[in-house]
């Protein structure tokens, strides 16, 4: 499932649906948890590398969030993810 950190009462910017649908959700106890952190024009995975919101490579990943829907590429290999969002849109 998604979890959410609210840091931020911006609500104005396209990753806003991200949020409001994730914190919708209820944070499971899963074996697996990744991070995703929120920036202004990107965001990043775990410890991963800068990924850009405009970027279509992104497309995918980021239709899910907005759905409430854990991305295809977290849950690869069928194990339960639990999947923070970090709101840094500030940033």
């Amino acid at each position: 499932g998604l979890a959410v950190l609210p840091n931020s009462d911006d609500d104005n910017d396209a990753s806003s649906s991200i949020f409001r649908q994730a914190g919708q959700a209820t944070a499971d106890d899963g074996p697996v948890r990744r991070t995703i952190t929120m920036y202004r024009d990107g965001f990043t995975v775990d410890d991963g590398p800068y990924r850009r919101l405009d970027d279509p490579n992104n497309a995918e990943f980021l239709s899910s969030l907005a759905r409430g829907v854990t991305p295809r590429e977290l849950s690869e290999g069928g194990e339960d993810v639990t999947v923070g969002l970090v709101d840094k849109r500030g940033e």
